[in-house]
């Protein structure tokens, strides 16, 4: 739980940094869409869990669903290098919460734990910082901020509780679906073009999610 909350803590700080250099979507479907790769290929060797031929098909096509919505030159030098960075500290973490959270044995108490303390650390980070923009932040933003941690953190306890009883593999790529998702509530909430990227991406993803459990 230590070395999670600690590469949680530089996860935040890259994804903040690549996010001021780039476009949230390409950006987006960038540091979601790698992760499920590299899960996959450490889950033999440190999570002793093998995916068959089958599995590793529905992974990939998922994965090339995703990043297919990275278009062109969304992101170089140095945004790309913190996006990278930002993947890699996600599929880093993925690996050691679906392990705490067997370990614990009970998947909730790790995620209330795990929270409490990666919150308290960043937040008085934060503070230190910049404690007038924070207070500002707090007062314009209030519902959007209630609204977001608390979908957060029970979207990433539903993972874990996930781990528990699947490959950890398959639910990191299942949860990286969120990319799609959030590019179909911007054709129908933000009235943005579908286009045949997207349509493409999708179709991958769904093919992937269902090769993986057939």
């Amino acid at each position: 739980m230590a070395v999670s909350i600690g590469i949680h803590l530089v996860y935040f700080s890259a994804m903040s940094i690549a996010y001021r250099g780039g476009q949230l979507a390409p950006l987006y479907a960038l540091m979601r869409g790698t992760p499920p790769l590299l899960v996959a290929l450490v889950s033999a060797p440190f999570v002793a869990e093998s995916l068959s031929p089958q599995g590793w098909v529905g992974i990939v096509l998922l994965c090339m669903g995703l990043l297919s919505l990275v278009q062109g030159r969304a992101a170089r030098g140095r945004t790309l290098a913190f996006a990278l960075l930002s993947a890699t500290c996600t599929a880093t973490y993925t690996v050691l919460d679906g392990l705490g959270s067997r370990k614990a044995g009970f998947a909730p108490s790790y995620v209330v734990w795990h929270g409490a303390l990666q919150s308290v650390i960043f937040a008085t980070g934060v503070w230190w910082l910049r404690r007038g923009d924070v207070i500002a932040h707090v007062r314009s933003n209030a519902a959007q901020t209630w609204i977001g941690g608390t979908a957060s953190i029970g979207a990433y306890a539903l993972a874990l509780w996930a781990m528990g009883r699947a490959p950890v593999a398959m639910v990191a790529a299942l949860r990286e679906t969120s990319v799609m998702f959030a590019a179909l509530l911007g054709v129908v909430w933000l009235r943005e073009p579908l286009g045949w990227r997207r349509g493409l991406a999708a179709l991958l993803v769904a093919t992937g999610a269902a090769v993986m459990h057939l």
